[in-house]
């Protein structure tokens, strides 16, 4: 009896650590180390009693089944990528699927709100505008039914946020040269506000992952001649530099979902296919109001003097 009465103890603690292993440590139970104790796939995955494909636990669609721990009814993760915010409160670098706390408009206070536009989660088939090799005919993106794991490596591969080097349904999925996006020493998901840097501070983004985003939007990537250079192709032809560009992708865009609104002007603006634009929810993930992210590196006053 004496042995149990110390076993107990022992058990609740290694129980404790586990879930606070899984609220702070960076890939939580995805990562690699996790996966070398089968107890962690039972978090997901059943053997003979499965409800999903993929011998998922449960049968809802896959981006209902994050949500089950990254969603806002969330249990064992940090990371509420549903609603675009931390378990404390503060805003997610990525924004968020369905709401996001964030600060479009630039004032120092962010506030959760309904985005405006977001990438797709629910398998349906989306443009990955630009997608595909430089055409002289018009061409604007191959379709891809996008889901979490598209994106993300479930089971953990070291990688910044578990990215696939080789993204789900890709252009070239299958002959690409992978890019292999560095993980983060000390991972930090959430935004920090002041009056000077708001989304400005992109030390945080590894250097190649304007290379990793142009896995899907291929004729994105443009070297730093681009806008004066013309690429030879019918409908993306000159273009902004992101490759080599600091903060890549993210100097102007979130991940998942932005609360950004658009002006008159802006919203205006067709799609590449000539789809008119749909105003205020045509944010296209920028992550600041108005096409704000322009002024954050082309200062109005230098703009003027030449």
């Amino acid at each position: 009896m004496k042995k149990i009465r110390y076993i107990l103890p022992l058990v609740v603690l290694l129980a404790s650590l586990l879930f606070a292993s899984l609220a702070l440590a960076d890939n939580g139970p995805h990562s690699q180390d996790k996966m070398s104790d089968p107890e962690h796939c039972t978090l997901c995955h059943r053997s003979h009693s499965s409800a999903g494909p993929g011998l998922l636990r449960e049968s809802q669609n896959l981006a209902a089944f994050c949500y089950t721990c990254h969603g806002r009814d969330r249990s064992g993760a940090a990371t509420n990528v549903q609603d675009g915010r931390y378990s404390n409160g503060e805003g997610l670098r990525g924004g968020g699927f369905e709401q996001a706390v964030m600060d479009p408009g630039l004032t120092g206070t962010p506030s959760s709100k309904k985005v405006t536009s977001a990438h797709s989660v629910d398998s349906s088939l989306v443009r990955a505008w630009g997608g595909g090799d430089i055409s002289s005919t018009p061409d604007y993106g191959n379709l891809i039914a996008l889901d979490c794991t598209s994106c993300h490596n479930p089971h953990g591969n070291g990688t910044y946020r578990m990215l696939r080097p080789r993204p789900k349904g890709m252009f070239n999925e299958e002959n690409a040269e992978p890019v292999v996006v560095p993980d983060e020493d000390s991972p930090t998901y959430t935004i920090t506000y002041d009056e000077t840097t708001h989304y400005r501070d992109t030390s945080y983004v590894p250097e190649n992952l304007d290379k990793w985003c142009a896995q899907c939007h291929t004729r994105y990537l443009a070297g730093p001649e681009a806008g004066h250079t013309p690429s030879g192709d019918a409908i993306f032809n000159f273009r902004h530099p992101t490759e080599g560009l600091p903060g890549g992708c993210l100097a102007c865009h979130v991940a998942h979902g932005t609360t950004a609104t658009v002006g008159e002007y802006g919203g205006a603006v067709n799609l590449p296919d000539g789809t008119s634009g749909g105003g205020a929810s045509d944010s296209r993930l920028l992550h600041t109001d108005g096409r704000g992210v322009c002024l954050q590196c082309h200062s109005a006053s230098s703009l003027t003097q030449n």
